[in-house]
């Protein structure tokens, strides 16, 4: 800052409003993956911008003749980054790992740049910046609870809002939304309110000015309502630690603070303010015990004892320097329970163990040594600060401690936005504890800004061939979506030759082979080529696997192809066209041990495939749904009944008549089945009616109660529970008010909705970005010999709606546009009028 003030004249007041800018850019863009990292031309920006931020400060303090910034911080950083270089230089994948490392050289560098910036101007230059673009962060997520409530502002996520379906006479809602839109994810938004909320509190403690007090009064407040409404266990650690270790450090620091409280107490301001806050945390209670969704963390604590359990093996397996930054997810793959665990996860939600299975050994014990200096610098700090300054300094210590236990639980200190704050009060609470005449001695000579300049130089160079590379790879996934193959070929190949490393371009190239192998088989066997040095670079994708096994077969490799797709089977043993396809070949071996498993447990995966016709092709097919039938309790079931039914309510169509309903979701079956065997929609009305009453906040069985009351005529009722199930997050009420729109003659408007109703696919993602921190465009490939079922009746419903709609309109082109919609999920599918 100082160097752009002397070269381009910048007042303070620009000063401060360039700070206010560099807040808000670290907040809400730089650093945060999804954005500078996965997303091409914000990437290629933020390379830009931060070569010249960190290269303009560097190259101030070469031409001013200045130090590098000396603090207590020094020998450990220096030691941590040494080890981080190592890991990456013996890291399993070093053209990925060292990506890594410039971030976090580039985080060490803007922690001295802060502390430059603290001495050469003050610390409040820095924090109102960081509670300014905090004070953003808080009216955005104010402006998502309003968006969800009330629709104003409309945010594109909410098409519905509670107010238009409530009104005046419901205003309580059915379930509590959490709050995520201003960092994408209610863990990364908690764990940043965590952080800087008790900062806040401490300015608002120490400030003298009554405006100023009442701003953070308010301030505190409203990041108190956003950290309970991200309902997000990790920032309710951090603050119980931070807000439990803030009290205790005032009163052992002065008796005058204790005068000083009271007189703050005996201020009907104060007492008011901190009267709403406890307000607020009783109500934050009361919602956090409401909210339903909540269960979902018992699911999550296993899945993070998986990963806990995953990092603390590769670490094991490599004590001595890690599998590299950036490896865990690679390594992950490999050693984590593929029925428990997502193969997506970056880190093990646990900094420690990150680093563990990342640096090993070393890397530890360095973050250890890292973390005990910083406290004994800030206590030191602490003790030498006087009056209001040393509640400020507790604030920052008592925070930096809260925000170190949150990173046990969730690895924050990999988010930037979170990491940045966290930075300022390390900055904060070591930038006295070197003198400024000391700065010249010791090894904190001129040459570190240079070598500094030179790597940075040296790292610019590096990303522009990798940016380089990226454009074509990108070039070539845009071809891919406009089905030009070959334009897309050249394009993979231009990225590979020029970043020959990076493993992902290698399975792009292996995808757009094949694509095209499947139309021409001229290229197979340059595809099949491909997909073997794709599994030369990494070998834990499911799917590389499988596609390589679908083209082996299509080149007539029948025993290699059976291997990589039983290797597909055990990466991803939950995929049930996996099974399929291994019985698919093992019927070419004449091995009816493999087939008759393949069959079972692929029906047990997907228990709805049962009713498609794909299981009449083949003896052994029709004897595996037989089978599944019976050990269900189906087999005198008309399978034309189970294909209007959720295949999750077919246990109790045998159970039906013997006894009542208790669980909201046999309720919801009641009400199901009802509405399609006996067609008794009041009965089926009463049934969702009670469904609804236990677990209100439920769209599947608001939409099957919306389903009811249309079929009894009761259209203002259904609409209202079928917008309530869009509001809850199912897409069933669009079935509902498609329905409804068909019967009032809105034929735009009822299309309309059933286009939204139909049934999700999800291409799997993560494999790319674990691994190789880029997106691709990695899809499963089919073939005539690899089929499988699709979805059933029920989940068709929207589609075929919109197909009988499009039929009865007289439209038969877009009929049959729907009709091989339909057909691409499930080629077995028959259509009846």
């Amino acid at each position: 800052m100082a160097y752009l003030q002397a070269r381009f004249r910048i007042n303070s007041k620009w000063q401060g409003r360039l700070l206010i800018l560099a807040a808000l850019y670290f907040t809400f863009v730089g650093g945060r993956r999804n954005l500078t990292e996965l997303s091409l031309w914000p990437r290629i920006i933020h390379h830009l911008l931060m070569a010249l931020l960190v290269g303009g400060w560097l190259l101030h303090l070469h031409r001013s003749r200045k130090f590098w910034p000396r603090t207590p911080l020094d020998v450990p950083i220096a030691v941590f980054f040494g080890i981080n270089i190592l890991a990456t230089m013996f890291a399993v994948d070093p053209r990925v790992s060292v990506e890594e490392l410039w971030r976090i050289g580039l985080q060490i560098v803007l922690f001295y740049m802060i502390v430059d910036l603290m001495r050469s101007k003050s610390p409040r230059a820095v924090f109102l910046p960081l509670f300014f673009a905090a004070s953003v962060v808080i009216l955005v997520s104010l402006f998502e609870l309003l968006s969800w409530y009330a629709g104003i502002p409309r945010l594109p996520f909410f098409e519905i809002s509670w107010l238009s379906i409530g009104g005046i006479q419901n205003l309580i809602p059915p379930a509590i939304y959490r709050l995520s839109f201003a960092l994408l994810v209610s863990t990364l938004l908690s764990g940043y309110m965590a952080v800087v909320i008790p900062v806040g509190l401490a300015w608002f403690i120490s400030t003298h000015a009554q405006d100023t007090r009442r701003g953070m009064a308010l301030w505190l407040v409203c990041a108190v309502l956003v950290e309970i409404l991200s309902f997000s266990r990790g920032g309710l650690l951090d603050l119980a630690i931070s807000l439990s270790l803030f009290p205790l450090l005032l009163i052992r620091g002065s008796a005058n603070w204790r005068a000083r409280l009271e007189s703050l107490v005996a201020q009907w301001r104060v007492r008011a303010a901190i009267g709403g806050l406890i307000l607020l945390m009783v109500v934050g209670g009361g919602l956090w015990l409401r909210q339903q969704n909540l269960d979902g963390h018992r699911s999550g604590d296993v899945l993070r004892a998986d990963l806990w359990r995953s990092a603390l093996q590769i670490g094991l397996n490599r004590p001595a320097l890690g599998v590299g930054r950036y490896g865990f997810g690679r390594a992950f793959r490999e050693i984590r329970d593929p029925v428990i665990s997502p193969d997506f996860f970056t880190t093990p939600d646990n900094y420690l163990l990150l680093i563990w299975a990342e640096t090993g050994l070393p890397g530890v014990l360095s973050l250890g040594f890292l973390g005990i200096t910083i406290m004994v610098a800030g206590l030191r700090t602490w003790r030498q600060s006087k009056g209001m300054e040393k509640i400020r300094v507790a604030g920052a210590l008592a925070a930096l401690c809260g925000y170190a236990g949150h990173n046990f639980f969730d690895a924050i200190a990999t988010v930037t936005p979170i990491l940045i704050p966290a930075l300022v009060l390390a900055a904060y609470l070591v930038r006295d504890s070197i003198p400024g005449n000391a700065e010249t001695r010791g090894l904190h000579k001129q040459w570190i800004p240079i070598a500094a300049l030179v790597a940075v130089v040296l790292a610019q160079v590096g990303w522009i061939v990798s940016d380089a590379a990226q454009i074509h790879f990108q070039s070539a996934i845009k071809s891919m979506d406009n089905s030009n193959l070959e334009t897309a070929l050249n394009e993979i190949n231009i990225a590979r030759a020029t970043d020959p490393p990076m493993g992902i371009y290698a399975a792009q190239k292996a995808q757009i082979l094949g694509d095209i192998a499947l139309t021409d088989n001229t290229y197979l066997p340059q595809a099949l080529e491909a997909y073997a040095d794709a599994l030369r670079f990494e070998d834990s994708y499911d799917l590389m696997q499988a596609n390589y096994g679908v083209l082996l077969a299509a080149a007539g490799e029948d025993e290699m192809a059976f291997d990589h797709l039983i290797q597909a089977q055990k990466i991803r043993p939950t995929e049930a066209r996996y099974w399929l396809w291994v019985a698919a070949l093992a019927d070419l071996r004449d091995d009816p041990r493999l087939i008759t498993t393949g069959y079972d447990r692929a029906l047990e995966l997907e228990p709805g495939w049962a009713v498609s016709g794909y299981w009449d092709e083949t003896e052994m097919r029709t004897q595996a749904r037989n089978r599944y039938l019976l050990s269900r309790g189906l087999s005198e079931v008309p399978l034309e009944l189970l294909t209007e039914i959720p295949n999750g309510c077919w246990q109790l169509l045998e159970a039906r008549m013997h006894g009542e309903p208790a669980a909201a979701y046999d309720f919801y079956c009641t009400a199901e089945i009802t509405l399609h065997t006996s067609g008794d929609a009041a009965q089926a009305m009463i049934s969702a009616q009670q469904a609804v009453t236990l677990q209100p906040d439920n769209g599947l069985f608001r939409a099957t109660l919306a389903e009811s009351y249309f079929a009894v005529g009761s259209m203002d009722s259904a609409r209202r529970e079928a917008e309530t199930s869009i509001f809850l997050g199912n897409s069933r009420g669009y079935v509902v008010l498609g329905k409804i729109a068909s019967e009032a003659g809105n034929v735009s408007e009822a299309e309309s909705y059933f286009v939204k109703g139909g049934p999700t696919t999800i291409q799997w993602q993560g494999w790319d970005v674990a691994v190789y921190s880029r997106i691709g465009d990695l899809k499963l490939l089919t073939s005539a010999q690899f089929d499988a079922p699709g979805p059933t009746r029920y989940d068709f419903a929207a589609w075929l709606a919109l197909w009988q709609l499009y039929v009865q309109d007289g439209r038969s082109i877009d009929a049959e546009n729907v009709r091989e919609a339909i057909l691409v999920l499930d080629p077995y599918f028959v259509f009846t009028p």
